[in-house]
């Protein structure tokens, strides 16, 4: 994604000296901002690419989905209990729980790890994300 941004910016402040449609100069704040939003993308990357590796990480790394999907399933049902309403969305993270735990509990290398790794990462996301 770096080299996407610079080739992007880089070659608009070069055809911008030559071809009045593309002038503006270089956008060094956009440029900076998308140079910042690349580093996620490159870490997401490096996780995807780990994912279907034969290690143990991979137990970690199926569980993230899980964890997360678990915690809004749980905010999402105190918010039910309290409010009466959004049972749709409770039923569907509930049952998308239950089937990618399923799916991804048969992947996994290590279903320990991959348990504990499910609880531990469904706290964090409850309790560092405000709901």
């Amino acid at each position: 994604m770096f080299g996407m941004t610079l080739s992007f910016y880089g070659l608009q402040a070069i055809l911008g000296m030559f071809v009045p449609l593309f002038s503006g100069g270089f956008r060094f704040s956009l440029f900076v901002l998308f140079t910042l939003l690349s580093i996620p993308c490159a870490i997401a990357a490096y996780i995807l690419y780990y994912w279907n590796r034969e290690y143990i990480f991979n137990s970690i790394l199926y569980s993230l989905p899980i964890g997360a999907l678990a915690a809004e399933a749980t905010a999402i049902f105190i918010y039910f209990l309290e409010h009466h309403t959004f049972l749709f969305q409770l039923l569907m993270d509930v049952v998308g729980v239950i089937v990618f735990f399923l799916l991804f509990y048969k992947r996994a290398k290590s279903k320990k790890i991959f348990i504990v790794a499910s609880v531990i990462s469904s706290l964090i996301v409850y309790f560092v994300f405000p709901w």
